[in-house]
């Protein structure tokens, strides 16, 4: 097996809200969010990041959220191993002995298996719990789950 290994970017969109995820196997090497302007085409801007970050790391490995704007942005670029996926697959691959799980039971799942990944929530003093108002800063979480997801395939197979 080659020593160094390809890495694989993972992306989600959601409410003008864009995660993108760097995986080398099931490490989290970089998680990028960005936050989209009104009225700013979703698909173009997704095709900008993720060739960005293509070119950052050299990879064509490419995991997508299905039915979602990235894939639909990522439908006409050539030259790329796309791979799509639901969250609930996804979520389903990572927390496989539960049923409806929740995107805050992911987050904490996420938080618990990555904690460095603690920074791109608001975690709550008191209590502990996940900050469930900002679910827009959730969706780098859920990048991160998609290529988790996608590795965990990966390594079955």
């Amino acid at each position: 097996m080659n020593a160094r290994r390809r890495c694989t970017i993972a992306v989600a969109y959601r409410s003008r809200g864009v995660g993108v995820a760097v995986l080398r196997g099931k490490h989290v090497v970089e998680v990028r969010r960005h936050r989209l302007a009104p009225g700013r085409d979703p698909q173009a801007a997704i095709r900008k990041l993720l060739r960005k970050t293509l070119a950052d790391y050299g990879t064509s490995h490419l995991v997508v959220e299905r039915d979602g704007e990235a894939d639909l942005a990522t439908a006409n670029m050539r030259g790329l191993a796309i791979r799509s996926l639901s969250l609930s697959e996804a979520k389903r691959t990572l927390l496989p002995r539960r049923d409806h799980i929740t995107h805050v039971e992911l987050a904490k799942h996420l938080l618990r298996e990555h904690p460095k990944l603690r920074r791109l929530v608001t975690v709550l003093r008191l209590s502990g719990e996940i900050a469930i108002n900002e679910a827009r800063r959730l969706v780098p979480l859920h990048a991160v789950a998609l290529g988790l997801a996608a590795e965990s395939d990966q390594t079955r197979k």
